[in-house]
């Protein structure tokens, strides 16, 4: 799904995505526009990628891990195959779809323990440490990255850009609902076995009320 937004309507409607694959984006139009020479979008993707696997083996888990590693290079393959398709030359829309587009890849990923790579692993790692909203963090961090193409590509396409990473801040978080913090009333005689079990089972915390 990612090639798809990527090829069908960031790069139409010269939008930026979130992510590790809006900084592959600048990184490969920076190497033409300094250099004379163009990068590919997916081998800068897979570059980037590479050192968030070390610290998501490490910080998160070696299976995730590995489902990433599959993800990434499955993600760089097909943003190379997957042939550029202009639908609409208009910038909104564009944005708006590809945001809904890589939302729904994002989502769908972390709901499987798969991560898309990028932004995702630093955002569990940080939900990880703190509880914090997943899509909320992506959008903070990815926010960083759109400053830099409004400085160096202009202000315009820049906020066209912020409009694809709210829509697929917030398409993540309607589909990857593992990341809301939830509360749970349960009623019981048994108070000290159920929290023993729930602090064994799913290292959660508890209190308990009398007569509630």
């Amino acid at each position: 799904m990612s090639a798809v937004a990527v090829n069908f309507f960031f790069q139409p409607g010269h939008v930026y995505s979130s992510g590790a694959t809006g900084l592959a984006q600048i990184i490969s139009a920076l190497s033409n526009h300094w250099f004379g020479f163009y990068i590919p979008i997916s081998l800068t993707f897979y570059a980037i990628n590479f050192p968030l696997m070390i610290l998501a083996w490490y910080q998160i888990g070696h299976k995730f891990t590995i489902f990433t590693f599959i993800t990434v290079s499955m993600s760089s393959l097909f943003i190379q195959l997957v042939p550029v398709v202009t639908l609409t030359e208009d910038p909104i829309i564009n944005a708006l779809f590809g945001g809904v587009v890589m939302g729904l890849g994002i989502g769908f990923a972390l709901r499987n323990n798969i991560s898309s790579g990028g932004t995702d692993i630093v955002s569990l790692t940080i939900r990880k440490k703190t509880g914090r909203n997943v899509g909320s963090i992506s959008f903070l961090v990815n926010g960083t990255i759109m400053l830099i193409a409004g400085l160096t590509f202009g202000w315009k396409y820049a906020l066209y850009s912020m409009i694809t990473i709210f829509v697929s801040s917030r398409v993540t978080d309607a589909v990857f609902t593992k990341q809301k913090r939830m509360q749970a009333m349960i009623v019981t005689n048994n108070p000290d076995k159920v929290i023993a079990k729930i602090h064994k089972k799913l290292h959660r915390g508890a209190t308990m009320i009398h007569d509630a």
